[in-house]
C-alpha cells in the first residue's frame, strides 16, 4: 500500500519528517504543510523554507502544498517551486479552519465552482507543473464536491486526495466512506483515501472495500497517535519494546526543536502537541501526559517524560475518543 504522510500545519514539518524517517519506516512520500500564496512577485526562500531541498536531505520525496484563492498569485509560487526542483504541487481545498474558510480558502472555496475553475486553469497552463488536489466532501454537503468533479476531469488534475468529512464538520463525527465510494463512481481520476485510519482494525474496516478504487492512503493523526502504524500496514510487527523507539523519536525531536527554536516555551509547545496525540496510546500514562502538558520548564518536562516511559505503549484499536 502506498502511504503518504499528511500535511499537518506546525506538526509534520521538515524537522519532524526527517526525524520520523530516521526511526520508522512505511511512508513512501510526504506532503508538506500548506504555504499561503500572496501578492509576492518574487517568492523568497524564507517563505518556502519547509520545502527547500537543503532542509529535506535524508527525508521523503516531498510534495509542496499551497493554499489560496487568487489565480493571479500562482505564477510566482509555481516558478519558485520549479526553480527548487519541485514540479509537483497540491492545492489545499480541505482546510476546515473557520478563519481560512470564510476567506474562500481551503474548504471554503468548494462552494465556488467559478473560482475553482479559474484556479485550475492557471495550474493547467503553467509549464512544468503537475498538480493534485486535497479536498473535503463539500463544505456543507457532498453534492458540492460532486459538482466539482467534472471540472477536475476536464482539466489536468493528476489525482484527488479526499478526506470524506465536510468542511463544516472539521474533525467531528466520522469520515463517510460511502461518500468516498460515491466519488469513485463519479470520476476516473486516481483517488487517495484520507481519514480515520487510527489502527489496523480501522484500516481493515475502511480500506478493503475501496482498495481497488484507490492508488494509496494518506495518514495524518493516525501516525501521531501510533507512529508504528505505517509499518503495521506494510506488514511489519510491532516492536517487542515499542517504548524504545518512541523514546528515541521524542528525544531526537526535543534536541532538534531546541536547536532551531528560541526559548523553552516554543520547544515545549511543539513537544506538548505531539504528546497530546500520543496520549491515546498510553492509557496507563495519561495522568503523566497531563502533567507534561502543564510543564513550564525543560527540567519538569524531562522529569515527567521519564516517568511516562515507565508505562506501556498500548495504541488504540477502536476509534479513539479524540479531544482535539
Amino acid at each position: 500500500m502506498n502511504i503518504l504522510m499528511a500535511p499537518l500545519r506546525g506538526v509534520t514539518t521538515s524537522t519532524y519528517r526527517k526525524v520520523y524517517k530516521s526511526i520508522f519506516s512505511g511512508i513512501d512520500s510526504a506532503m508538506a504543510p500548506f504555504i499561503p500564496t500572496g501578492p509576492e512577485t518574487k517568492v523568497t526562500n524564507r517563505l518556502v523554507k519547509d520545502v527547500l531541498p537543503e532542509n529535506n536531505i535524508d527525508s521523503y520525496p516531498i510534495i509542496p502544498q499551497i493554499i489560496g484563492n487568487r489565480p493571479e498569485e500562482l505564477p510566482a509560487f509555481l516558478n519558485k517551486l520549479i526553480e527548487l526542483g519541485l514540479p509537483e504541487v497540491n492545492w489545499n481545498l480541505g482546510c476546515p479552519a473557520p478563519m481560512v474558510a470564510k476567506k474562500k480558502r481551503g474548504s471554503g472555496a468548494i462552494q465556488h465552482p467559478e473560482l475553482i475553475e479559474s484556479y485550475v486553469k492557471v495550474l493547467d497552463e503553467h509549464p512544468g507543473i503537475n498538480y493534485s488536489i486535497k479536498i473535503r466532501a463539500g463544505f456543507s454537503d457532498p453534492s458540492e464536491l460532486y459538482t466539482l468533479l467534472p471540472i477536475f476531469e476536464k482539466h489536468n488534475c493528476s489525482r484527488l486526495i479526499l478526506h470524506p468529512r465536510t468542511g463544516q464538520q472539521a474533525y467531528r463525527g466520522r469520515a463517510d466512506v460511502d461518500v468516498f465510494a460515491e466519488v469513485s463512481q463519479r470520476t476516473t481520476l486516481p483517488l487517495v483515501y484520507n481519514g480515520d485510519i487510527f489502527s489496523m482494525k480501522l484500516y481493515s474496516e475502511i480500506v478493503p472495500p475501496i482498495q481497488e478504487k484507490i492508488s494509496g492512503i494518506m495518514l495524518g493523526r493516525g501516525i501521531l497517535i501510533n507512529p508504528f502504524l505505517p509499518e503495521l500496514i506494510q506488514g511489519k510487527e510491532l516492536s517487542s519494546n515499542p517504548n524504545e523507539r518512541i523514546y528515541e523519536l521524542m528525544k531526537q525531536l526535543f534536541a532538534a526543536y531546541s536547536a532551531e527554536l528560541f526559548g523553552e516555551n516554543p520547544v515545549l509547545g511543539r513537544m506538548k502537541e505531539l504528546w497530546s496525540y500520543l496520549y491515546y496510546s498510553y492509557p496507563e500514562g495519561q495522568q503523566n501526559i497531563k502533567k507534561i502538558l502543564k510543564c513550564t520548564s525543560f527540567t519538569s518536562y524531562l522529569r515527567e517524560e521519564e516517568k511516562l516511559f515507565e508505562t506501556p505503549f498500548v495504541p488504540p484499536v477502536e476509534y479513539p475518543d479524540l479531544e482535539f
